[in-house]
């Protein structure tokens, strides 16, 4: 977003002036400016048995989530992000990968830099 104040100091530019001076002050501060991506993860905690270990290890790989945490107890419990948009269907791969041998809980959704 830009915003272009303009304090009048006595010279009167006209419409097509100021439409010009607006215009040429936004695209002097765009073309300086760097874009930063911004992309909405979420947070997901998936609990799965040991023998589903490299199902599961290939879909997180398919779906470029990032591994925070890992926990080995009687089963693997892993806290990881993945990209908002791609959840869904992560959640259907992970299932059928598993045959339902998965339980996923959405933890928290945030926004990372690309």
């Amino acid at each position: 977003m830009v915003i272009v104040t303009r304090y009048f100091g006595g010279t009167k530019l006209g419409i097509g002036g100021l439409g010009r001076a607006y215009f040429e002050s936004a695209s002097q501060v765009l073309s300086l400016s760097v874009i930063i991506p911004k992309i909405v993860a979420e947070e997901l905690e998936i609990v799965f048995p040991y023998d589903e270990t490299n199902g599961v290890m290939n879909k997180l790989s398919q779906y470029n989530a990032r591994i925070i945490d890992t926990v080995y107890d009687d089963d693997v419990t892993l806290r990881l992000t993945l990209r908002r948009g791609a959840v869904p269907a992560f959640i259907s791969d992970l299932t059928q990968v598993t045959r339902g041998n998965v339980a996923v809980k959405h933890i928290s959704q945030t926004s990372n830099r690309g």
